[in-house]
């Protein structure tokens, strides 16, 4: 059961070597920008979905809503530390992205009669 979403991707800045630039004060990479692409995700790997509350840097550049998908199992995608990514950013609301998935599950169950 797959369902299409908007994957949020935030891009930081970088430096002429193409190292990421970092905030002096907490060490964090500075952020530059959002981009978005979409992603065929697995239902049976969502683990949980919330509303995801826009820091004041994602209220300023990121239009819509955004929900938090938190997943059973990435294999597929690695962060920079060679980690599994177990939280996804999505540009729809939390409303929305729950009906689609209802309907997705109704739909497969109904076939599967």
């Amino acid at each position: 059961m797959l369902i299409v979403v908007e994957k949020i991707i935030t891009e930081y800045k970088k430096d002429n070597q193409g190292n990421t630039i970092r905030n002096p004060v907490n060490n964090r990479p500075t952020p530059d920008g959002f981009k978005i692409e979409r992603e065929a995700i697995c239902l049976d790997e969502v683990k949980a979905v919330r509303v995801w509350h826009k820091s004041k840097y994602q209220k300023e550049n990121l239009l819509g809503d955004v929900t938090a998908l938190y997943m059973f199992n990435r294999d597929s995608e690695k962060d920079a530390r060679g980690s599994k990514a177990a939280e996804i950013h999505i540009n729809e609301s939390f409303e929305s992205f729950n009906s689609r998935a209802k309907s997705i599950l109704i739909k497969d169950e109904q076939e599967a009669k």
